[in-house]
């Protein structure tokens, strides 16, 4: 038995667009055990509708801060490519390069460039959750288990974003000598014992 997915993506302006998220087979007559949707299908189904979904934020976006302030259209420099990170995969895409308009008005619009951090908030504050019980490793490894988290979630990745988002909500980053007397949560690694830094209240709730 075949089960074929499409989402219905209705733009602002009234258009409306079928995009095909893939086919998933299943067993007709399956055990008690296996029936229903499996967890790598549902991961596969997932990160194929985070694609088209950031696909189309990011061609908006770019859209927009093409207009200059003075009204002008800039002209595309060139293209560069982002990997947008998050719960439910990676996303590879091009993101253009405005040049410089003849005119002095500075845009408000930030700027989607390489040195923006492409990390989804929610990412982070998953992988948050986790490490402050488990250790890195094995919060990375249960990231990968449940969802179609890609790249960028080894243990020492996910150390360093858990320290950023640890120190995001003081005056500056901790340095190693005091982060340990400030940190609140603790495990042991099988090497030795770690600090963590306390983690600030989340500005938007994900659970």
């Amino acid at each position: 038995m075949e089960f074929e997915l499409y989402v219905a993506v209705h733009s602002d302006g009234g258009d409306v667009k079928t995009v095909s998220l893939g086919a998933i087979k299943v067993e007709e007559c399956p055990q008690i055990a296996t029936m229903g949707l499996a967890l790598a299908d549902a991961k596969v189904v997932l990160a194929r509708l985070q694609t088209e979904i950031v696909t189309r934020q990011i061609e908006r976006l770019s859209a927009r801060e093409r207009p200059c302030p003075c009204g002008a259209k800039r002209i595309v420099k060139d293209y560069h490519d982002v990997r947008y990170r998050s719960l439910f995969g990676d996303v590879v895409t091009r993101v253009p390069r405005w040049r410089a308009c003849a005119c002095t008005a500075k845009s408000d619009d930030p700027s989607l460039g390489p040195r923006q951090r492409w990390i989804a908030a929610e990412l982070e504050f998953v992988q948050s959750q986790l490490a402050a019980t488990l250790p890195y490793a094995r919060a990375a490894d249960s990231l990968r288990l449940l969802l179609p988290v890609a790249t960028g979630n080894a243990a020492s990745t996910v150390r360093e974003r858990i320290l950023h988002v640890g120190s995001a909500g003081r005056a500056g980053p901790l340095s190693p000598r005091n982060r340990g007397a400030r940190g609140r949560y603790r495990y042991h690694s099988g090497s030795g014992q770690r600090l963590r830094p306390p983690l600030p209240t989340p500005s938007r709730a994900f659970l």
